[in-house]
């Protein structure tokens, strides 16, 4: 009776094992995709962001525009914005307008 009960033990033991590892298998997989769907929908963002900041970088040019109009542009589109003036550059919650001699360079 003892040997049936210690073959029962072990069985269960090893079953646990398996499923535990299966688990931590199936998790760490599961991770792995989808920290590669965020790391690609993070450099789709990133250069699609570059790109509009050339796009804007141009049209400034085209129109000259310069930093105190910039500043006035973003505080007419979204007066209750944080944006701040620092220098050669104007911050804003998500971008970064640099400047070169009053003259649009480049948006981050």
């Amino acid at each position: 009776m003892t040997k049936n009960k210690w073959k029962t033990s072990f069985l269960i033991s090893l079953l646990l094992l398996v499923a535990s590892n299966g688990f931590w298998v199936y998790a760490t997989i599961d991770q792995a995709v989808s920290y590669s769907y965020l790391s690609d929908s993070y450099a789709y963002v990133s250069d699609a962001k570059h790109e509009l900041g050339k796009l804007i970088v141009q049209g400034a040019a085209k129109y000259d525009l310069g930093q105190d109009d910039i500043l006035h542009l973003l505080r007419q589109a979204d007066p209750d914005a944080f944006i701040v003036e620092e220098g050669n550059s104007i911050l804003t919650k998500h971008s970064k307008f640099a400047f070169d001699q009053g003259k649009l360079s480049y948006v981050e």
